[in-house]
């Protein structure tokens, strides 16, 4: 006796399954299914839409309709109906919980004695917090003024700044001018315009200023370092407002 020939020959699963992707732009095979490496969906597109339709079915449903169909559900439990019943129990006593182990029954009643205690420090730290409703509404009340304040120091401090540049740049155009007025010409190098220029090393009487001040003299910051140093005044004090 000899045996029936296949209809069709048996391919292995790997030749099954191996399809070769779309190239239809959706990351799908030849049969519609996902093929390897696609990135997956994009969420429900249409969330808004169902969130309306629910919202719709809850307005067309009232609380008698859902006492009616509870009383409907509760006739077929008793009656006989396993699905009725288990929906029934599923929503009034749920899910039965895991049968206990004797063996750990100690150590279960051990474990609900520390879960149904605190320390002590923990109520002393409860007791002097407030409830997170007062804070949420003194935060809320008190935030516009808060914002009042802060927007009022700001410009305050904008304003101060834009006076201590002004009043500089004029002592700086003052400080340049008073070489040529006081002798009514820049001082020579040689001293032919009745000024001696002042030596190095102190031998005609005046001393160079130094570079670092030790002798007194102050070196004249730049309109771009006097801003930078007016801002950093401004933003420390603002951050000394956020602190208080």
């Amino acid at each position: 006796m000899t045996a029936a020939p296949c209809a069709e020959p048996v391919r292995a699963p790997s030749e099954a399954s191996a399809k070769p992707p779309s190239d239809n732009g959706t990351d799908r095979d030849a049969r519609g299914r996902f093929a390897r490496g696609n990135p997956g969906g994009t969420g429900n597109p249409f969330a808004r839409q169902v969130a309306s339709l629910r919202a719709a079915l809850v307005d067309a449903v009232n609380e008698q309709d859902v006492r009616d169909i509870a009383a409907a559900l509760l006739r077929a439990a008793k009656n006989g109906n396993v699905a009725a019943a288990k929906l029934l129990l599923a929503y009034c006593v749920g899910k039965p919980g895991e049968t206990p182990d004797p063996d750990r029954l100690d150590v279960d009643e051990w474990n609900l004695v520390k879960e149904t205690s605190v320390p002590g420090r923990q109520m002393t730290t409860a007791v002097q917090r407030v409830p997170v409703q007062l804070a949420s509404d003194f935060v809320v009340a008190a935030l516009p003024g808060i914002h009042k304040g802060m927007a009022r120091m700001i410009g305050d401090g904008f304003k101060a700044m834009e006076a201590k540049q002004n009043t500089g740049n004029g002592l700086d155009e003052n400080a340049e001018a008073a070489p040529e007025s006081k002798s009514g010409g820049a001082p020579s190098t040689h001293g032919g315009n009745g000024r001696t220029r002042p030596s190095t090393n102190g031998q005609h009487g005046g001393t160079a200023p130094s570079t670092h001040g030790d002798n007194g003299g102050r070196r004249q910051l730049s309109r771009e370092e006097r801003i930078a140093r007016d801002e950093g005044d401004l933003m420390r004090e603002f951050e000394k407002l956020m602190r208080e």
